[in-house]
């Protein structure tokens, strides 16, 4: 399956729902944007009840691969499993647990995350701040999003 673009002139047909929008247009556009979206999410229902019934058949024969005529079916991890860190130390210490162990179970992480409105007020009102603000901060581009908002 092709997922390039082809542009006709001024015109992108779009696959799968069958419209040809007009690029000069910006409410067509916009239009085209809001169908495309709202078929992303029926393929997206679609999908997730396809899914639902090869789990369902996973579970009726209790196995993680399923075959079929040369087509495999594999499944991940249904859950995620996570700890109440604090709660098995000190539950881990209680038991009588060495420290040594502990430490290996349990690890100690540091993050330390920049709060932006404080670090612009403090560059602010000091130029020596703002040359470290500015030298410790870095741009990364992401995919600026597009809301689109028809009327029905």
């Amino acid at each position: 399956m092709s997922t390039e673009v082809v542009r006709i002139g001024d015109f992108l047909p779009v696959p799968g729902t069958g419209e040809v929008i007009d690029l000069t247009d910006p409410v067509s556009v916009a239009r085209g944007l809001d169908a495309l979206r709202e078929h992303k999410r029926a393929v997206r229902d679609i999908e997730d009840a396809l899914a639902d019934r090869l789990k369902d058949e996973r579970r009726a024969l209790g196995s993680r691969t399923l075959e079929y005529q040369g087509v495999s079916v594999k499944f991940g991890a249904d859950s995620e499993t996570t700890y109440d860190a604090l709660a098995l130390e000190e539950g881990l210490r209680a038991a009588g647990m060495p420290e040594s162990r502990i430490a290996e179970i349990v690890v100690e992480t540091v993050e330390r995350k920049v709060k932006a409105v404080e670090a612009k007020k403090a560059a602010a009102v000091n130029p020596a701040y703002a040359a470290v603000v500015n030298a410790a901060k870095t741009t990364v581009p992401k995919r600026q999003t597009v809301t689109v908002e028809v009327s029905r």
